[in-house]
């Protein structure tokens, strides 16, 4: 018997959102123990969420778009999709540097 199929950009939406509210979950653990500026750390999360939200919403529009090939095409999602990846990357460096820095002192 064959397993159902859903359309790849709503299946990435969904499997992302998840992976990434785990991903929240387990950074917010280790901010805890982080002694950077709570500024720098509000900064970091507020850049996390935003760049999940982007990612989350450029598959989503994808979707909503019928897009087959992103890169391609040049969606108007494929700019929310990339605009999410500097806010990842920052927010993700900020979470490092703080938790590092703990735990080296």
């Amino acid at each position: 018997m064959a397993q159902p199929v859903g359309p790849r950009h709503l299946v990435t939406a969904h499997l992302s959102a998840l992976r990434q509210g785990a991903t929240h979950l387990g950074l917010s653990v280790a901010v805890g123990f982080a002694t950077l500026e709570p500024w720098a750390l509000t900064a970091s999360a507020i850049a996390l969420v935003c760049g999940s939200a982007l990612f989350v919403g450029g598959v989503t529009a994808n979707w909503l778009m019928n897009v087959g090939d992103h890169f391609a095409a040049r969606s108007p999602a494929w700019y929310l999709l990339s605009a999410s990846g500097p806010l990842h990357l920052g927010g993700a460096l900020v979470v490092l540097v703080a938790v590092t820095s703990t735990a080296l002192s």
